[in-house]
């Protein structure tokens, strides 16, 4: 067995948000195969001592805090002509690391463009996953930018463009998460072994047969192994091993109040973007949770998208409804402080939402996801719902009526999109966010605001045609987008025997 650097931006663990979903499978995947040395930055100190059960994977494990602003990055930048993306995770200390772990190791594999700097020069032995074309999603930005902010979003996109296609012209192999990423890497003057290897879908996590979904229907509650979604609950107690079905990249707070979605009156402290006191674990800086946590152990709804509670009080996905007939429920997953994110859910609640409740006056729009800004806390209202962190986002997906993905502007394949139709969620999604993802029809596509409107309004009020695109969005995922089947080219590149499966 071979020895590998693995170098990441993010410590891959807790696998709580999309990169570290990404890193995390392929860092699985090849420590079945290879003896792994971790050298990573994290961007959180509770992810600088990473539980033994991730730990024990590794050959070694190398963890540095990244604390650079993004002020002081800018800076560097100007003064040396370089992208921001490269000045803010340049670290003296990052390069000695890596400079001590490459005599031992057989080869590289670098997990974002921002750590292709610490590549030797000689890339034979180096596969570079950058994930998405970031230098187009700068591009993308500066088009919605005035000013000195488009001059800057400019800036970094030809500077990283430049950089992206230099890196690829001299190591072994640049990997992209979607066909459509590396087609336009290639257009764009791209040279190299230019290839996609996609994400997949943790479907026995995500499964509304599972212990989420069986909750509901039993009204008994299962010990979750962990908090699957983009929480920050207690993810560090749980064992993770090859086994193991792991945690999903979805965002995942939880509403103040038991009484915050379905029914119930609004609590004015998660409106302005407060939380109540913490239900779990204060001080593993994991983000405050509500008094009703929505987690794996949680009631929660049938695999039917119009599931309605027998009585009042009764439980969906932990929360308590007020009424006999629950309200419609719209639900967006997603890290709350990525621009991408902030303008799908504005867009959706400005524009959107309005269209849709003048038919369903009752029908509520949740934002699931941590680190909500102040702009998406300003959403907040009647109508719409900002969660902040939730330990388990399986919750809210099976508590969903419609699942949506209004983004704009949207790189590579949506783990939101995947999650929910692994869910039986029936989807809507916008153009960009359904790109990358081979859904063969399981998903409605929306071009504007209109028809994203009467798309979600025909699923509301055909709960029978959308329970059936569930579960047909269900099947694709299954036929698809199994992690093992997706990540089994890395065999080839790497030269590794590809027998053991690591699940």
């Amino acid at each position: 067995m071979s020895d590998l650097l693995f170098l990441a931006h993010r410590v891959p663990f807790p696998p709580d948000r999309g990169d570290k979903i990404r890193s995390f499978h392929v860092l699985r995947y090849l420590g079945a195969r290879m003896r792994v040395h971790l050298v990573a930055f994290a961007d959180d100190a509770a992810d600088l001592d990473p539980p033994a059960a991730f730990t024990d994977m590794l050959a070694s494990c190398t963890i540095l805090p990244r604390g650079k602003s993004q002020m002081r990055a800018g800076l560097e930048a100007l003064a040396t002509r370089k992208p921001v993306s490269l000045t803010a995770f340049a670290a003296p200390a990052m390069q000695a690391a890596v400079d001590r772990i490459l005599p031992r190791v057989d080869g590289i594999y670098c997990f974002s463009g921002q750590m292709a700097q610490y590549l030797p020069d000689d890339g034979a032995r180096v596969v570079m996953d950058f994930v998405d074309m970031d230098s187009a999603k700068f591009a993308g930005f500066a088009d919605d930018s005035r000013g000195a902010m488009r001059w800057m979003m400019r800036r970094e996109a030809r500077l990283l463009g430049a950089f992206e296609r230099e890196i690829a012209s001299r190591v072994s192999a640049s990997l992209f998460v979607s066909e459509a990423e590396a087609a336009l890497f290639r257009t764009g003057g791209a040279t190299g072994r230019i290839l996609a290897v996609e994400n997949g879908i943790d479907s026995t996590t995500f499964d509304p047969a599972g212990k989420v979904g069986q909750a509901g229907k039993s009204g008994q509650a299962a010990t979750p192994p962990y908090h699957p979604g983009e929480g920050r609950g207690s993810v560090g107690k749980a064992a993770v091993t090859p086994d193991s079905p792991s945690p999903s990249t979805s965002p995942n707070w939880t509403p103040a109040f038991a009484r915050e979605v379905k029914g119930g009156t609004p609590d004015p402290a998660a409106h302005r973007g407060q939380a109540a006191t913490p239900s779990h674990h204060p001080g593993e800086g994991r983000g405050p949770v509500g008094k009703v946590a929505v987690t794996a152990d949680s009631p929660s709804s049938s695999t039917s998208p119009n599931w309605t509670p027998a009585s009042a009080g009764e439980v969906k996905s932990g929360l308590v409804i007020g009424s006999a007939q629950a309200d419609p429920l719209i639900v967006f997953t997603g890290q709350m402080d990525y621009r991408p994110n902030i303008d799908a859910v504005t867009w959706f609640a400005c524009d959107i939402l309005p269209r849709i409740r003048t038919r369903h006056p009752t029908a509520r729009f949740a934002i699931v996801g941590r680190a909500p800004t102040p702009a998406v806390q300003a959403l907040a209202g009647d109508a719409v719902i900002v969660t902040g962190a939730v330990d388990d986002v399986r919750g809210w997906l099976a508590a969903a009526d419609v699942c949506v993905a209004p983004l704009k502007l949207a790189r590579g394949i949506q783990n939101k999109v995947l999650e929910a139709m692994a869910m039986a969620r029936p989807v809507v999604a916008s153009a960009a966010a359904a790109e990358g993802i081979d859904h063969a029809g399981t998903i409605r596509v929306a071009a504007d605001a209109r028809e994203f409107a009467a798309q979600v309004l025909a699923l509301l009020e055909a709960p029978a045609d959308a329970a059936d695109l569930g579960r047909a969005a269900r099947a694709q995922v299954l036929r698809r987008y199994g992690w093992d089947a997706r990540l089994a080219p890395l065999d080839a590149l790497f030269g590794v025997d590809g027998s053991r499966s690591p699940s």
